[in-house]
């Protein structure tokens, strides 16, 4: 494990050997060690701690200029740390331009529609119902009963390391009706997950673990275009019940159409607003919900399983949410084809089906025995 402190030291000590070097002027000089600072919490991956820098009078008067400037709008990037600074009216045509897709998300009309309150009380009337026919237990209902809830709301992060900078868009569900019920599914499909590599550090380690010859095999890697909100929903919770409840894994208390029933509830009953307007998410799952990202694992490990019925399995294969590292003994260019054949296919006509879609749509058994 990292040191906090050692690192930091050693960074302390990078500094002090730069000093002798005449810096071009004093912002760049503040500019190199906030960098310092940066890459310190980066290498040890802990959390920036505000009360470790000192805020100046100009500090306090800058931020409280840009903080009532409406022309723009202030946020962290993506993915780092930092402060990106956007036209406010650009941020909100980037947002809009995501939230226009019909088949993804439904306008619902101004905040005066906000349904938050009658949500909550119809969840309170249903989980009360279940656990009155003995489906869950008294403290699953305590926990997931809503009370007090706040009306989630939809966010974009830019990705800076992108042409354009484009945003993710993210949902916060904290205080949200659906909230402690998503809390509570997350363990259940936890296992479902597959062999997805747990987070970026752990895949470094990994690869820097690998004794390869470069020069006889083929390195190369895959990216999803905005996995989250083209992850077909409904066929995704198949996917999850099938192997919860038909495979040889330990399903949760309670019976298959109260899971169901709590998956539908999780995900395509939260209605959210941006910039005033109260939206609806009908297919796709959100980033910043409990359950988006356990959800893409099992779309993609899903879709990982049709692929190994088809293809040979390559020399490695790791796989970080939507990041996918491949390893072959040579140029393996039929191994995208059979990829993207996985998802897609023609009609005839030269129109192109989800295979989701297609008749008849594969069953979860076939693929994973």
């Amino acid at each position: 494990m990292i040191g906090k402190e050692s690192t930091f030291a050693e960074f302390e000590i990078l500094n002090s050997q730069l000093k002798h070097h005449e810096p071009r002027s004093k912002d760049d000089f503040l500019y190199m060690k906030a960098r310092l600072a940066e890459l310190a919490y980066k290498f040890t991956n802990s959390p920036i701690n505000a009360r470790e820098f000192v805020w100046t009078k100009f500090h306090y008067q800058a931020a409280k200029l840009l903080k009532t400037n409406k022309d723009i709008y202030i946020t962290k990037p993506y993915k780092g740390a930092g402060v990106v600074i956007l036209n406010t009216n650009d941020y909100i045509g980037k947002m809009l331009d995501i939230l226009n897709d019909k088949s993804k998300f439904k306008r619902l009309g101004d905040t005066s529609v906000d349904s938050t309150s009658n949500t909550e009380v119809k969840l309170q009337k249903r989980f009360l119902q279940i656990h009155r026919r003995k489906f869950i237990s008294k403290d699953t209902y305590d926990r997931i009963r809503p009370v007090g809830s706040q009306r989630p709301r939809m966010y974009g992060l830019p990705k800076i390391h992108m042409n354009g900078a484009p945003l993710r868009p993210i949902l916060s569900m904290i205080g949200s009706p659906q909230h402690e019920l998503s809390e509570i599914l997350e363990p259940v499909l936890k296992e479902l997950s597959g062999n997805c590599i747990a987070d970026s550090f752990r895949f470094a380690a990994t690869i820097r673990e690998l004794d390869f010859n470069s020069e006889t095999t083929f390195l190369c890697s895959f990216d999803v275009t905005t996995l989250f909100t083209n992850i077909p929903l409904d066929e995704t919770i198949k996917i999850c019940s099938d192997m919860l409840y038909r495979i040889t894994l330990t399903p949760p208390d309670f019976p298959e159409n109260i899971f169901l029933e709590f998956m539908e509830l999780a995900t395509k009953l939260v209605c959210f607003s941006f910039n005033d307007v109260m939206y609806q998410q009908v297919d796709g799952v959100a980033m910043g919900s409990p359950l988006g990202p356990i959800l893409a694992n099992v779309f993609l490990g899903f879709q990982e399983s049709l692929l190994f019925t088809q293809v040979s399995r390559p020399v490695r294969y790791w796989r970080y949410v939507d990041d996918t590292f491949v390893i072959f003994k040579c140029r393996h260019e039929c191994f995208a084809e059979e990829l993207l054949s996985l998802s897609y296919e023609e009609d005839g006509s030269g129109t192109v089906i989800p295979y989701w879609e297609q008749q008849p749509a594969p069953r979860v058994l076939d693929t994973i025995k």
